[in-house]
């Protein structure tokens, strides 16, 4: 849910999002940046009556700039920064009917492809659940 609602929100705005990945790019140097991806997401998965939960440990997602002017980048990712906040926390449902998606810290980081060194955001979201099966 969380890359389809930024996938979305790229068409819209390529300046800010220019591709969003389910996981990290093998190079940041063949793909359009900034790219967004989904970092690690660990779940544990419970079975009663009927009905699995699947409950989200909590997850970081990253938004990764070009090297460009450091002014700029700098610019880009702060609007960025309030932008996506926005936009998860009005979609406060993306994992699910029931669940609650909540982003609980935004991060400035640098991510590395070898030798180079990328200015990034990590978005830092809480616990959640899915209850899926029998109603």
């Amino acid at each position: 849910g969380t890359t389809g609602i930024v996938t979305v929100f790229s068409a819209a705005n390529p300046t800010i999002v220019r591709s969003a990945r389910t996981v990290r790019p093998r190079s940041f140097t063949t793909v359009d940046l900034p790219c967004f991806y989904i970092g690690d997401l660990n779940e544990s998965i419970v079975h009663v009556n009927g009905l699995r939960t699947r409950t989200v440990d909590g997850f970081s997602a990253y938004l990764v700039d070009d090297l460009g002017e450091q002014i700029e980048s700098n610019d880009r990712m702060n609007f960025a920064r309030d932008v996506l906040t926005d936009l998860f926390t009005l979609n406060y449902h993306a994992a699910g009917g029931v669940a609650i998606f909540e982003q609980t810290a935004c991060n400035d980081t640098e991510v590395s492809d070898g030798t180079v060194i990328f200015p990034a955001l990590e978005f830092v979201f809480g616990r959640t659940f899915v209850t899926e099966g029998r109603t």
